[in-house]
């Protein structure tokens, strides 16, 4: 392991805010260079058939900003499977995530930033979410850290997903 130096992103975007749509735009940068990556056959299979890596906890707070350039940490639960996955769980993870990791003084505009966050980011990935989003979502509730407030919201991405997928 490498001791790297820097902050993570979601620090840089609680003092930087105003930067959240470059910080957007390098994660889906980072997101699709990993999804050019073939998996390793050793890598578990998860949510259905593809050959990519995939990340599955993928979030500002696990990229680093080094002096060198981003680097992406915390990959216990890396695994093989479809790109629109991997962004799909992105897409939870910001959209449901508790505004307490955050200072203080930003909480108040983290509902703001979070969906600023998010649209720059699906508007410059290459996978479309879309048609994981609803399983991906429901996935993420059986995780035991994820807290109550978190799971209500899980369940309204989900129903959305669901409804929106089964109009189309």
């Amino acid at each position: 392991m490498e001791r790297l130096r820097g902050r993570d992103m979601l620090a840089d975007l609680a003092a930087r805010p105003w930067l959240v749509r470059q910080h957007a735009r390098t994660l889906a940068g980072l997101h699709d260079r990993l999804h050019d990556l073939p998996a390793p056959p050793s890598l578990p299979q998860r949510y259905g058939a593809g050959d990519r890596v995939l990340h599955l906890d993928f979030h500002p707070g696990n990229v680093m900003l080094t002096p060198s350039g981003p680097v992406v940490i915390d990959w216990q639960n890396c695994a093989s499977g479809a790109p629109a996955v991997d962004v799909a769980m992105v897409w939870v993870i910001i959209a449901a995530s508790e505004v307490d990791v955050l200072p203080r003084r930003v909480r108040p505009a983290a509902a703001l930033l979070r969906r600023a966050l998010l649209r720059q980011f699906l508007a410059a990935v290459q996978a479309d979410p879309a048609p994981a989003l609803a399983a991906v979502a429901r996935a993420r509730m059986k995780d035991p850290h994820v807290r109550p407030a978190e799971v209500r919201r899980l369940n309204q991405i989900a129903d959305r997903a669901e409804r929106t997928t089964a109009g189309t």
